[in-house]
């Protein structure tokens, strides 16, 4: 994945994409309006700057190694409960003619009844381990399990 981002279900130029070049933007990490997203603490709406560079994943709390220390998270960002959607892409790469690329990608949700809106965190870890062991035996065993499904 090289960008991820949320938009509003709304039609500001934070929202829903309307034509071709607002799916661009999204895809190439900026907004509608051409403004590229950056890590401001906030809503990744605030120009780039020094103080707020520029990013290409949206809320990854402490992922990024680049702003170690830098929790960055919707709770973080005190954002407004809102209906969001977000959105990842893959690339850039070149896919020659004839040849095949593959993109593998998986979206883990988790979601518990109690404990406040960060409660479902430690169950959403628990079920990436486990997906990222799934993945790890496939990758090891591809060829063996493509040679079964298509015997």
């Amino acid at each position: 994945m090289s960008q991820f981002c949320y938009y509003n279900n709304d039609f500001t130029p934070y929202g829903n994409p309307q034509v071709f070049d607002d799916y661009y933007q999204y895809l190439t990490g900026s907004w509608k309006n051409a403004l590229r997203w950056s890590r401001d603490g906030a809503s990744g709406q605030t120009p780039p700057s020094a103080a707020t560079p520029p990013t290409n994943f949206m809320f990854p709390a402490q992922q990024i190694l680049h702003f170690p220390g830098n929790n960055w998270t919707e709770a973080t960002a005190n954002n407004t409960p809102f209906d969001r959607r977000f959105l990842q892409s893959a690339g850039k790469f070149t896919l020659q003619p004839g040849a095949v690329n593959y993109i593998t990608t998986g979206m883990v949700w988790a979601r518990t009844n109690n404990g406040g809106p960060l409660a479902s965190v430690d169950l959403l870890k628990l079920r990436i381990t486990k997906h990222k062991a799934c993945l790890m035996y496939v990758s090891r065993h591809w060829t063996a399990l493509m040679h079964r499904m298509y015997r």
